[in-house]
């Protein structure tokens, strides 16, 4: 198995939980290993396979074949890692470029604030109770004006 340190380094890199990382590391020793292989070399229980086994599906980090009875689950192999992420980076451009003409304002006139705490709820709820008040004041005001005309 290999060091935690390296699977920590390879999780952080493509965005993965750890215990994905596991299973990919287990897969990779066996070259192909049946779902228990895999539970027991990454060290989990197989109940708690399904969420990272779909992620690494997801992320086209491992695949799955019919062996006879058995299913068995391949790991990508290594060296196309960066083929993947440079698809994966590919992809992400494409999805900014497509967010971007959704977004009305130009980029350097976009601001987003943050606040953390009572004032996180109290400035936002605040400026947007004072300029409703205003808002309706001047709808009163319109509509007086109209009821005397």
């Amino acid at each position: 198995m290999q060091s935690l340190d390296t699977i920590e380094k390879f999780r952080q890199s493509l965005g993965i939980s750890q215990n994905a990382a596991k299973i990919y590391f287990a897969a990779l020793e066996h070259g192909g290993a049946t779902l228990t292989e895999l539970a027991r070399d990454a060290g989990l229980v197989r109940t708690v396979m399904t969420k990272p086994l779909n992620e690494l599906f997801d992320n086209g980090l491992i695949s799955k074949r019919q062996e006879g009875k058995r299913v068995k689950f391949y790991p990508l192999n290594p060296q196309e890692l960066p083929k993947l992420l440079d698809r994966k980076r590919v992809e992400l451009e494409t999805l900014s470029k497509s967010l971007l003409q959704q977004i009305s304002a130009p980029d350097k006139d976009m601001q987003i604030r943050w606040y953390s705490g009572m004032a996180g709820i109290q400035w936002p709820l605040g400026n947007f109770l004072k300029k409703a008040a205003g808002i309706f004041a001047s709808l009163r005001t319109l509509m007086l004006m109209n009821s005397l005309a």
